[in-house]
C-alpha cells in the first residue's frame, strides 16, 4: 500500500471495532445482506497480511451498510473512516516485468513503486530458486508469477512445478503461481498460464517447426521430462545415458490445453475486468519485425522461417474477451492494441526500452 495507507494490523483492528459497534442495531442488516460475510472476509485477509483484499471486501461491506436501515449510520461512518485512512478508493497499481534472467539474487532489481500487485511474466532465472529471490526482493502485497521456458532449466519440469508450489504455500495470500489459474481482486480477475505456443506462425510445416525447436531451443535441450522415460533405465556401473528432455510436441499440447482453459474461463468472467498473464506472446504483432530491429536479436536467417512460431501464437479469438494481456519471452517491450485488448510486455532483456518501474493502474470496484 502507499506510505500514508494504514498498516495491515491497523486495518484488522479497526474492522474488529466495526464488527463490535452497535451489534443490536445491526442484527437485521446482518441477516438481510452480505455485510457480515464481507466483514468477516475482510478481517480474515487483514489478519493474514493481505491489505489489498481486506480493503476490497471492506469497501463492499460499506456499500451494504449504505443500503441498510438508518440506524446503521454509526457503522457506515466507521467503515468510511477506515477506507479513507486506507487511501481507498484508488486505482489498483500493477507493476509488470519479465525475462529477468538473473544468475544470482543480487542481479534482481525490482524498484518499490508502491504497487499492489507485482506481475512476473516468466524467466526469472535458469533455476527454480528464482521465485524465492523475487519474493525477497519486493514488498508488494501480491506477487503473480507464470513460469517461463527458462525457469525449469536443469530440472524435471514437473519437479520444478512442485518446488514453486511449495514456495507459494509458504504465503498463499501473497504469492500466486498461476498455471491455468486465477486471482480475483475486486472486479478484476487475473488469469495466468505459461501458454507455450502452437508453432502455427512458422513459415514451414508445424511438424518441421517442432523438429527444429527440439534441435535448437534451450527448453528442449536442458529441461527434463521424466514422463517420457519408457523402458528400463541403465543399471550397469559406469554406463552413461542421457535423461529425457521436454519435447516441442509436448508443449504444443500444453498450449492447446491452456488455450481451451482460457477460452472457457474468460467467457465465464464476462462482465469482470480481465487481465491475462502468459509467458509466450498471444499475437503475431509481438514477433513482427520493425524498422531497425530483429524481433529476437537473431542474426542467422536460418532461424527466421520457423522460430517466431515458438515465441507467439495467434490468439485473436481470446484477445477479444480480455481487456489487458501481459506477456514476456520475446525480449522486446510491447504496448499495442489487438482485437480490443491492450497487449503489454516489459522484458529486462530489452536494454533500450525496459523500465523496471513500469506500472499500469486499474479502477477496481468491490
Amino acid at each position: 500500500m502507499r506510505e500514508r495507507a494504514l498498516q495491515t494490523w491497523e486495518i484488522a483492528q479497526l474492522i474488529r471495532r466495526l464488527q463490535a459497534s452497535a451489534p443490536d442495531r445491526l442484527t437485521s442488516l446482518r441477516s438481510d445482506s452480505k455485510f457480515s460475510f464481507l466483514l468477516d472476509d475482510a478481517l480474515k485477509w487483514a489478519e493474514s497480511g493481505d491489505p489489498v483484499r481486506a480493503v476490497l471486501d471492506l469497501s463492499a461491506a460499506a456499500a451494504e451498510i449504505e443500503n441498510g436501515p438508518p440506524d446503521a449510520a454509526e457503522a457506515r461512518e466507521m467503515a468510511d473512516a477506515i477506507l479513507r485512512a486506507a487511501d481507498w478508493p484508488r486505482p489498483l497499481r500493477i507493476q509488470y516485468l519479465s525475462d529477468l534472467h538473473a544468475s544470482l539474487p543480487v542481479d534482481l532489481t525490482i524498484p518499490d513503486t508502491g504497487a499492489d500487485v507485482l506481475v512476473i511474466a516468466g524467466d526469472i532465472a535458469d533455476r527454480w530458486e528464482g521465485l524465492r529471490w523475487v519474493v525477497d526482493a519486493t514488498s508488494a502485497p501480491h506477487i503473480v508469477f507464470v513460469a517461463g521456458n527458462h525457469d525449469p532449466v536443469g530440472e524435471d519440469h514437473h519437479e520444478y512445478r512442485r518446488k514453486i508450489r511449495l514456495i507459494e504455500a509458504e504465503n498463499p495470500t501473497r504469492i500466486h503461481v498461476l498455471e491455468n489459474g486465477v486471482l480475483e481482486l475486486g472486479d478484476l480477475v487475473i488469469l495466468g498460464c505459461t501458454l507455450w505456443s502452437d508453432f502455427e506462425l512458422a513459415e514451414i510445416s508445424v511438424d518441421r517447426a517442432l523438429q527444429q525447436a527440439d534441435e535448437h531451443m534451450i527448453e528442449y535441450q536442458r529441461v527434463l521430462d521424466y514422463t517420457r522415460w519408457h523402458g528400463p533405465r541403465p543399471v550397469t556401473p559406469g554406463q552413461s545415458y542421457l535423461p529425457p528432455t521436454l519435447s516441442a510436441a509436448t508443449t504444443r499440447g500444453w498450449h492447446m490445453a491452456s488455450r481451451d482453459w482460457l477460452d472457457r474461463t474468460l467467457r465465464a468472467y464476462a462482465g469482470w475486468q480481465r487481465l491475462v498473464v502468459t509467458h509466450h506472446a498471444p499475437h503475431p504483432e509481438s514477433v513482427t519485425p520493425r524498422a531497425g530491429d530483429r524481433p529476437h536479436s537473431w542474426t542467422d536467417f536460418a532461424f527466421d522461417h520457423w522460430a517466431p512460431g515458438a515465441y507467439a501464437s495467434d490468439c485473436s479469438d481470446l484477445l477479444e474477451h480480455a481487456e489487458i494481456w501481459i506477456h514476456g519471452h520475446t525480449h522486446r517491450v510491447e504496448d499495442y492494441t489487438a482485437c480490443g485488448c491492450r497487449v503489454l510486455s516489459n522484458p529486462k532483456r530489452d536494454e533500450v526500452a525496459h523500465d523496471p518501474a513500469r506500472c499500469i493502474e486499474l479502477d477496481v470496484g468491490p
